[in-house]
């Protein structure tokens, strides 16, 4: 908004001074008048003159792009423009710069720009992670040369929306491949216990854990109870939101590759046509997104900007939770996280012995080297999860590692 404010401490001087010298004045004249009177008149002078740049100052910003991608360096060019011929502007500018990060800063900008000149000034703004940048202006101030009047005029900044990079994949891992080929069967594929739907006669191999033991009794003949499927081809993928300590690069940078493996494997899903379920809870709110088609994707990818990672909420309770309350559809879960704890560990040990397939996907983007063979030697001494577990070293390594 604007407005003009009148600075309380020179304005108690400037009465003051002229309390003294109208005493001066009373007994003295000549030169000791004139200066009495000039003292009288320049701070209404260098007020006039205030008001004569305000009406003639022009600002103008410029950014190279209005739709900066991740990694990208965007020139941003500020120009002030002083057109009165009567006086320079004393000017005052504090930038507004909001990242992820909080790391990079614009100095403040303090200059006077000369009458009938326009003083250019650019910055180099780097956008090395996904999120809400908040860039321009915050605050232009004009004063006169006593600094006694402050005018401050209205001012704007840009939002930039920086979403993570897509990878392309040309296929998944062998074991999740299936879930491609098995999409257009369209039947379901988790068997509901409450839905009966008839006998059938036993056959090797198969667990006998349904085996119909009363018609078996009265019969001799091993009869298994079949159920209607309630749940579809598809997947429904868990992300681990969970921070644990304040926001640094490799933070930063762990959490750009989890939100990219997410987003390459909901657009190769959504490309082949695969039902596809995200969810996502940081114990603040949780995010949930669905489609089967690739007219979803665009949805999803907006979406992606408000993914907030923080608190302690493990992806194993949300999808234990959903588990509870029936919410889930698919039979294939692929959890994606950067912290493999006993719990995930656990889904991926038991995924043979359910119906639900679980495939967890490991993030050790941001890992010091030494943390990466430990985490790797702890889940080699697991029998059973290899098939099922995927490590992602680095988010330029997300292709190779989804597609191996």
């Amino acid at each position: 908004m604007q407005r003009l404010r009148i600075n309380p401490a020179g304005l108690a001087l400037y009465l003051f001074g002229l309390v003294v010298v109208s005493l001066a004045g009373m007994s003295l004249a000549g030169v000791l008048l004139y200066i009495f009177y000039l003292y009288l008149l320049f701070p209404l002078f260098s007020f006039v003159l205030l008001l004569a740049v305000i009406i003639k100052f022009r600002y103008y910003e410029n950014f190279s792009t209005e739709h900066p991608y991740k990694g990208e360096n965007v020139s941003y060019t500020l120009l002030l423009a002083n057109e009165t011929p009567l006086s320079g502007a004393f000017v005052d500018v504090q930038f507004k710069l909001i990242s992820p990060d909080a790391s990079q800063h614009l100095q403040q900008l303090t200059t006077v720009v000369k009458r009938g000149q326009t003083r250019k000034e650019t910055h180099t703004l780097t956008f090395p992670y996904r999120g809400i940048y908040k860039v321009g202006i915050d605050r232009i101030e004009l004063y006169d040369v006593l600094r006694w009047f402050v005018f401050r005029p209205k001012v704007w900044f840009r939002t930039f929306y920086v979403y993570p990079r897509i990878v392309e994949l040309k296929r998944v891992f062998p074991t999740l491949q299936n879930v491609v080929e098995a999409s257009g069967q369209g039947q379901g594929v988790i068997n509901d216990h409450t839905l009966f739907k008839a006998l059938s006669e036993y056959r090797d191999g198969i667990p006998i854990r349904h085996i119909a033991w009363k018609k078996f009794a009265s019969t001799g003949v091993p009869f298994l109870r079949e159920y209607e499927k309630t749940s579809w081809p598809g997947v429904e993928i868990y992300l681990d939101l969970r921070r644990e300590q304040e926001p640094h690069r490799r933070i930063l940078e762990r959490e750009d590759c989890s939100v990219e493996i997410l987003t390459a494997l909901v657009h190769y899903f959504l490309r082949h046509g695969v039902p596809t379920g995200v969810h996502a809870a940081n114990g603040r709110e949780r995010f949930d997104f669905s489609g089967d088609s690739p007219s979803y994707f665009s949805e999803f990818y907006r979406e992606t900007i408000s993914l907030s990672f923080e608190g302690d909420v493990s992806p194993a309770e949300v999808y234990q939770s959903d588990l509870r309350e029936r919410l889930i559809r698919s039979g294939t879960i692929i959890i994606i996280s950067h912290r493999p704890d006993a719990a995930l560990l656990e889904l991926a040990l038991n995924a043979g012995r359910s119906e639900l397939a679980v495939f967890l996907i490991i993030n050790q983007s941001g890992l010091a080297q030494t943390e990466k063979e430990a985490q790797s030697k702890r889940i080699a001494s697991l029998s059973g999860v290899g098939k099922n577990l995927v490590c992602v070293n680095t988010s330029n390594a997300i292709k190779e590692s989804l597609e191996a």
